[in-house]
């Protein structure tokens, strides 16, 4: 049987201090924790800003 994605539980995993903003650091937190190799703070940082219509330098879920 078929999960249904729920992106709000994606977005609340990496928001590990649940401000309701994904920073570069929780992002990278996140993505080490899922065993992703080579990716850096900046990396993270550039995947956030491709999303962050609001110029405030993190993620929001709205931006998610």
């Amino acid at each position: 049987m078929a999960r249904e994605f729920d992106p709000r539980i994606v977005f609340d995993r990496i928001n590990a201090n649940n401000d309701d903003h994904i920073t570069a650091e929780e992002l990278h937190k996140f993505m080490a924790g899922l065993y992703v190799k080579n990716v850096s703070i900046e990396d993270c940082q550039n995947i956030i800003n491709e999303f962050d219509s609001s110029g405030d330098g993190t993620m929001q879920y709205f931006e998610f």
